[in-house]
């Protein structure tokens, strides 16, 4: 058979040019969804990057708060200076957001209630709190009520430990 009486796809002139122009159109298929993945991986890990970070900040705001109680509980007297004692509303607007889509509902509800008895702390440290402030003694029922504040946020703080842990 002669190039001539080739059916025109099979022409020697034809075939290279084909194979290069599917060549060019695989590799750009290629890259196309290697660029797509490539990119849903950086937003997850920027996603998971800001979770961790947010409750990291909230762990930590956490702890602060339940250093002040413990403290307060173990020295059965009036923390010195109320103004010490900020409600953590700053952090809170910046990670409820990121938290709120992620974590579970008991767990939501759990850092929720805690952050609720951080407030109810912090109200009772600076409204409550007999003036002058000199080694005043906190009664037992406000020390018991220390004890529950105390004990919903180390909840609070040991559940976004555990939500840390499983961000993968």
């Amino acid at each position: 058979m002669t190039e001539a009486s080739l059916p025109w796809y099979l022409h020697a002139n034809f075939l290279p040019a084909a194979f290069g122009l599917m060549g060019v159109i695989v590799g750009g298929l290629i890259t196309a969804i290697s660029n797509y993945f490539l990119e849903r991986s950086k937003e997850k890990r920027v996603e998971l990057r800001d979770l961790r970070r947010a409750a990291r900040l909230m762990g930590a705001n956490l702890s602060i708060f339940h250093g002040e109680v413990d403290s307060a509980r173990n020295t059965k007297a009036w923390p010195p200076d109320p103004a010490l004692v900020e409600y953590p509303s700053a952090i809170w607007v910046q990670c409820q957001s990121s938290l709120a889509g992620r974590l579970s509902p008991a767990e939501w509800r759990t850092l929720v209630h805690a952050l609720m008895v951080v407030e109810s702390f912090h109200r009772l440290v600076k409204e409550a709190m007999p003036l002058p402030r000199d080694n005043q003694a906190i009664p037992e029922a406000t020390l018991e009520y220390f004890k529950h504040i105390s004990d919903s946020i180390a909840a609070a703080m040991v559940c976004l430990d555990e939500f840390i842990l499983t961000l993968r």
